[in-house]
């Protein structure tokens, strides 16, 4: 499948915005169990978030490389994929990584700290940001859960 790092769900707002988000430099080849299961679900719960929180900063991106190439252009299937969330009016981050493969499971049990997600890529995802990335609160993401 054609995973879109920006869903096309997310641009419904702006004909013309949605319609980029089928552009080749917004997708990457993901594993169809996963596209269409845990990571259709977690883009639904991105959605909430935003409404809930106004504004988030959202990045997204494939990492590492499984060693297969797809198609004439041999374009890389990434080994993984994360999301990474910061809230600024609630100064709350949040991150995830889930493997290019059927994930199975709760959406919490792939969360991690801002921190502990840009140790793993080795980028500063959001630089000017005022926030505790070395934690997550759990309870405003997840409300009722336990704390990680």
């Amino acid at each position: 499948d054609r995973g879109h790092m920006l869903p096309s769900a997310d641009m419904r707002h702006d004909k013309e915005a949605q319609k980029s988000t089928f552009l080749m430099t917004n997708v990457a080849p993901q594993d169809k169990r996963l596209n269409r299961k845990l990571w259709k679900v977690f883009e639904g719960r991105t959605r909430v978030w935003a409404m809930l929180y106004t504004e988030l900063w959202i990045v997204t991106g494939p990492i590492g490389h499984t060693g297969k190439l797809l198609g004439e252009n041999e374009v890389c299937v990434p080994r993984a994929f994360y999301k990474a969330i910061y809230a600024p009016i609630q100064q709350l981050g949040i991150a995830f990584v889930m493997e290019n493969k059927e994930e199975k499971g709760e959406l919490i049990s792939y969360m991690l700290t801002i921190d502990e997600l840009e140790l793993k890529l080795g980028i500063d995802l959001f630089p000017n940001a005022v926030f505790d990335k070395r934690r997550v609160d759990v309870q405003s993401w997840f409300p009722g859960a336990t704390e990680k």
